[in-house]
Parts: structure tokens; sequence; C-alpha cells
């Protein structure tokens, strides 16, 4: 379980019919959102790093094949490039196999601290939630079934501006 001042923002969305939730395995959409700013405690501290790691990697063990799966950071609102961006298809091939995937995926993030310590990643100054959510704007939420998981500290979420 993710601890400490950290949170993880679990939004779902899924095709109804009849009521109940249909989700077809090659159209599943699984973003996940990671705050890169200063305040938040997975920029610094390992053990949150580490916490939200294994969420991530019980999470995509979980997915099918044929959800494409999103990580990307959250940070300062603009058009600059993403300090994160990686994509993946979860496949039945062995290096698209959900554990596989979730393996590397969990490396990666527990070595977040790391990588933002030795500047090879920028911590952002600040958290614009709305500009990470409104960059998906496109994406046809009824159609697909989309899961975003957001990992940021509870300073994150913001008003948008006027």
């Amino acid at each position: 379980m993710i601890s400490r001042t950290f949170s993880a923002l679990l939004f779902a969305s899924s095709v109804m019919v009849s009521g109940n939730p249909v989700y077809a395995a090659s159209d599943q959409l699984a973003i996940i959102g990671i705050d890169i700013s200063t305040s938040a405690p997975i920029t610094v501290d390992r053990g949150v790093a580490a916490d939200a790691a294994a969420y991530l990697e019980r999470y995509v063990r979980g997915l099918y094949a044929g959800t494409r799966l999103y990580v990307l950071s959250v940070g300062d609102a603009g058009i600059a490039a993403r300090a994160i961006n990686l994509k993946a298809t979860i496949g039945r091939r062995t290096q698209d196999r959900p554990e596989i995937i979730a393996r590397q995926l969990s490396n990666y993030v527990q070595s977040l601290p790391d990588l933002i310590a030795s500047g090879r990643i920028e911590a952002q100054g600040s958290t614009s939630i709305v500009d990470f959510l409104e960059g998906f704007e496109a994406q046809d939420c009824e159609a697909t079934s989309t899961r975003i998981i957001l990992f940021t500290d509870r300073g994150g979420i913001q008003l948008p501006r006027q």
C-alpha cells in the first residue's frame, strides 16, 4: 500500500452496455502519471518510490494482452517534452508479457530518486494535473476502457488558471 503523504488517485472509465462495464482485451488503455515536482515524495524518498513501484508492478501484472500502457511525467504546465514518456503494449511474446513489463516499470520507478538526484531527470517546479489531464481530451474514454493512475503529493491538486 502506498503510504506517507503520497497518494494514488484512480480514475476509471469504461464502455457501458446494459449497465455493465465491457472490457475488450484489445481496447484498453492504462495511463500512469508520475508527479516529478520538487514537492512530490517520489522524487526524493526511496521508500515512497518503492511503494509506488510495488503498486504499479501488481497493477501491470493484471493487465490483459492488447492493453496499451503509457507512463508519463506530470510537472510544469506547458508544451515542453515530457521527462518521462514510456509506452508499451501488453502482449503474449516473452518481452511483452505483463510480468516482464511490470518488473521493468517497477525497477524504473524505484530508480526515480536517483535519476532526479543525478540530474538525468529534471524535477519540475510545480504540478499541473489539469494540464496533464487536458492532454488526453482527444482520448475517447467511452469507446476505450481507460484507467488513469496518478501519483502525486497531496499538494498536487490545483485549480485551473482563470
